[in-house]
């Protein structure tokens, strides 16, 4: 076997590397996206287990993650078999509903090629979350630059979101036509983009707080000194990095997404407020000129403005006439209003409620909602949907009770596990990473609740990480034998 100290960090490297790559080609919402992902994992897979050392720590990495891991691997162990042939009588014991559309023995997916993509990509974002540990488990160094990688990639997205947007760039990539006329980045959506952003913010703010507090004792020419030296330090950089992503998703105009970020951030504030005792004051003045600078100046700069009219046009609910012309898709009519009403974007959701009812333990198989939907919709609605734009729906109808308790699970566990870093690591890593990863799922929650983040293999890949970072809080730093 292999005994070189050079594997990990290859494994590192080519880890950052898929992570960057992954949403520069149409934001990776493409099936051919793990043509990136799954040889890049692969090969992190064999760097890994090519040496003694190194598939020890993997051991360890998977027994201090047993129960995320375990949900994980439920919902790929859920997927896989939503493909399987059942005989007749297990089909209709375990869906009737389906049992009754084959007629006879069949799956628990009505596409199982598009299933076991979904099954595929588990397995990739239960690697990712693998690795991660892995990586805590050898160097918190490691974890920080990864932090800083997948920043920097956020800021990237944001100044090419920024500048296409400026030249408004419109052409076609792989036969998809692109008009920036709002920022979307490498992404064929702006609110898939938005969530990237917010993502990546929340990890920009929690490397911040891992630096170390600054004492703020001694005279006035010792806090000038101070200053300035902030002002020339990395801290300084990824805080203007942190404004150019700001710009970038209030360029957007993402109604949900900049509420998502805004009222996340709030709330996770909360929760350090709550749970960590003493407080930095440095940080909770950052925050707060994060809240004020971005919102008030920044916001009224570039047009924070305009993303609060379209959200004053987005009415609770519409006049019959004009969801009528909605529903038709009917563009060029009178009625149709300037911003699409919440009623009119959960019209989706409403309808898949009765996929729930018909298909309540296991759904219709994962990527399926595409081909259930149309025989729920009313035949007056003549646009196509492909997602129920809301992943809670979405999961329940593709996976069933059984697959989104798997979900809530993981989500749940790895908050509660930040929850107590705040409350008893002193490590500024740790907390860091804590609060990234609360404010993560916070943003992430709400944003569910009108679109399908989680469908997209760049933004599930990116959250799933944080996911793992935050479970990683719970023991980086802690000496060997606290293990």
């Amino acid at each position: 076997m292999l005994r070189t100290p050079h594997l990990p960090k290859l494994a590192w490297w080519l880890f950052c590397l898929t992570l960057v790559l992954m949403p520069l080609p149409l934001g990776g919402n493409r099936s051919w996206v793990l043509l990136i992902i799954a040889p890049g994992l692969l090969a992190i897979w064999g760097l890994l287990l090519a040496s003694d050392s190194s598939r020890h720590q993997l051991g360890q990495a998977i027994g201090q993650s047993k129960f995320p891991l375990a949900c994980l691997a439920g919902i790929a162990l859920l997927q896989t078999l939503q493909t399987l042939t059942l005989p007749a009588s297990w089909l209709a014991t375990v869906s009737p509903g389906l049992a009754t559309l084959w007629q006879g023995q069949g799956s628990l997916s009505l596409d199982r090629f598009n299933t076991q993509l979904y099954a595929t990509l588990t397995l990739c974002y239960t690697s990712a979350f693998i690795f991660i540990q892995y990586f805590a488990l050898q160097s918190a160094r490691l974890i920080k630059q990864l932090l800083l990688v997948l920043v920097l990639a956020g800021i990237f997205q944001a100044v090419a979101g920024i500048y296409l947007y400026s030249v408004n760039a419109d052409y076609t990539l792989f036969y998809f036509a692109l008009h920036h006329v709002r920022t979307i980045g490498t992404f064929t959506y702006h609110n898939h983009y938005a969530f990237y952003l917010v993502m990546a913010l929340c990890l920009g703010l929690g490397l911040i707080m891992a630096e170390p507090a600054t004492q703020q004792n001694g005279g006035w020419k010792q806090q000038f000194n101070k200053l300035l030296a902030f002002v020339e330090s990395r801290k300084m950089l990824l805080r203007l990095g942190l404004i150019v992503i700001v710009i970038a998703l209030v360029l957007t105009k993402s109604r949900m997404g900049n509420a998502a970020f805004f009222t996340a951030l709030l709330a996770s504030m909360a929760v350090y407020l709550a749970l960590v005792k003493p407080r930095n004051k440095n940080l909770l003045w950052l925050v707060a000129s994060v809240v004020i600078i971005d919102i008030v100046v920044l916001g009224s700069w570039v047009g924070l403005d305009k993303v609060a009219e379209r959200i004053g046009n987005t009415a609770l609910s519409k006049d019959s006439a004009t969801l009528s012309a909605m529903i038709r898709g009917q563009e060029n009519s009178p009625e149709w209003p300037r911003d699409e009403s919440v009623e009119t974007r959960m019209l989706p959701a409403d309808y898949a409620v009765n996929i729930i009812k018909d298909y309540p333990i296991t759904g219709t198989g994962a990527g399926t909602f595409y081909t259930i939907f149309p025989t729920y919709k009313p035949a007056t609605v003549n646009q196509y949907y492909d997602h129920a734009h809301n992943d809670y729906v979405e999961l329940l109808t593709d996976h069933g009770f059984i697959g989104i308790s798997l979900f809530a699970a993981l989500v749940l566990c790895v908050i509660a596990r930040t929850i107590g870093v705040l409350r008893h690591r002193k490590s500024a890593l740790a907390k860091g990473l804590a609060f990234s990863t609360i404010m993560a799922c916070c943003a992430a929650l709400l944003h569910s609740l009108v679109d399908f983040n989680l469908q997209v293999p760049t933004n599930a890949m990116l959250f799933t990480c944080i996911l793992g970072l935050g479970w990683s809080a719970g023991f980086i730093e802690r000496p060997a034998r606290q293990l």
